[in-house]
């Protein structure tokens, strides 16, 4: 069986962006990156430091920050490195790790972001039941799972 790869012919892959608009893309990815990185940092740092004043349900917000430095970390470098070179020269398994690593950082955040909105839908519209049961406590940890 014969396997042709998809880059098969592409070693090199231009952009199609003027030079000044490459740098503009790899300045503001860094910009973001540095950001993201410091503020979700400084979010994983008051969890730690307050993790006794914090709600069962805050661990979500803990998760999401976490999620967040992993992103521009590991997703941000070969974009910015690609528009400071004006083009795209990678392999099948660079690509396929940036495309994963987008889509796993992706799944995850919208999966946290859903249990969230359901943690306070539980809180604010059903008053009644304001703390969850251990059988809805698993449910949410496994959506934010998932």
């Amino acid at each position: 069986m014969n396997e042709t790869s998809v880059l098969e012919g592409f070693s090199v892959l231009e952009s199609e962006l003027e030079i000044w608009e490459d740098y503009c893309v790899a300045c503001f990815l860094t910009l973001i990156g540095i950001i993201a990185v410091f503020l979700n940092g400084f979010v994983v740092y008051v969890f730690v430091r307050k993790m006794k004043k914090l709600a069962s349900c805050d661990c979500y917000i803990l998760n999401l920050a976490i999620i967040d430095i992993i992103m521009p970390l590991i997703g941000f470098p070969l974009p910015i490195y690609s528009s400071l070179h004006h083009e795209l020269a990678i392999g099948e398994y660079l690509c396929a790790t940036y495309g994963f690593t987008g889509f796993f950082c992706g799944v995850v955040s919208i999966s946290t972001l859903a249990a969230i909105s359901l943690a306070r839908y539980v809180q604010v519209c059903r008053t009644d039941q304001g703390k969850f049961s251990h059988l809805e406590s698993i449910l949410i940890n496994k959506i934010a799972e998932d």
